[in-house]
């Protein structure tokens, strides 16, 4: 009983924090938390896998369903941002669950998440502002395996974000005890390109067709989850050895 009551009070006390937060602006210093609605996100990579987005999809709006808002979602996923030049809101996480808000059935009113500002770089210089993201790791300039020539080539919204079935799989066999998580940035792209470079069969399927997608990663699942275990996987964040 403690218990629930406990959490009873956590979500009210949450509840009405979350909806004191305001709009996120180009002035917010380090650490401040605002509401950013999806259509003002800027990416950090240029992919991503609409399995996982497919799946986060059912989550927001079941939870929606039981409690007429996300306000427990938007909770667990607050997004790290930088803010950039031209005022342009970065995100260094959550993409998946950005576009799986944008994608799902709520109105557009409701097509926000809380974000927390790392740094504010409005004030740098360009070039200089590519080079202290690439510097923290916090830009992914990979493309379906090839790699970006230049930051300015990653898309301008999250809509763009294109899949990528290696990344999917990547979740996939992480969850299937395949390598742990761990704190790295862009963790699963590693392995995404690795098992590209292995030639992991890329299955027919429509991205938007859950099923569909679903039976062509379990057609290469086994193949995916021996080659994870392989030496040849030794240098990748979160090996874990046969």
């Amino acid at each position: 009983m403690k218990g629930f009551l406990f959490i009873s009070i956590f979500l009210f006390i949450f509840c009405a924090y979350s909806k004191e937060l305001e709009h996120c602006t180009v002035f917010l210093k380090q650490s401040t938390s605002c509401h950013l609605m999806i259509e003002k996100m800027s990416p950090t990579q240029s992919t991503l896998g609409m399995h996982n987005v497919l799946i986060k999809i059912t989550e927001i709006e079941k939870i929606f369903q039981t409690n007429n808002n996300i306000n427990s979602y938007r909770q667990e996923k607050i997004i790290p941002v930088v803010i950039g030049p031209e005022g342009k809101f970065y995100i260094l996480d959550g993409h998946h669950s950005s576009r799986a808000l944008l994608e799902s059935s709520l109105e557009n009113s409701e097509k926000f998440l809380i974000a927390k500002v790392e740094q504010n770089f409005l004030e740098m210089d360009k070039q200089k502002f590519w080079d202290e993201m690439l510097k923290r790791n916090w830009v992914n300039l990979y493309h379906l395996g090839e790699r970006l020539e230049r930051p300015a080539d990653l898309p301008d919204n999250i809509d763009d974000l294109e899949d990528d079935f290696y990344r999917s799989l990547a979740s996939v066999v992480r969850k299937n005890n395949g390598f742990r998580k761990i704190e790295v940035p862009f963790q699963e792209f590693y392995w995404a390109r690795y098992f590209r470079s292995q030639n992991v069969p890329l299955p027919y399927y429509r991205i938007n067709n859950f099923f569909e997608y679903e039976n062509a990663i379990n057609s290469v699942l086994s193949q995916a989850l021996l080659l994870a275990h392989d030496r040849k996987a030794q240098n990748l964040p979160g090996y874990i050895p046969l």
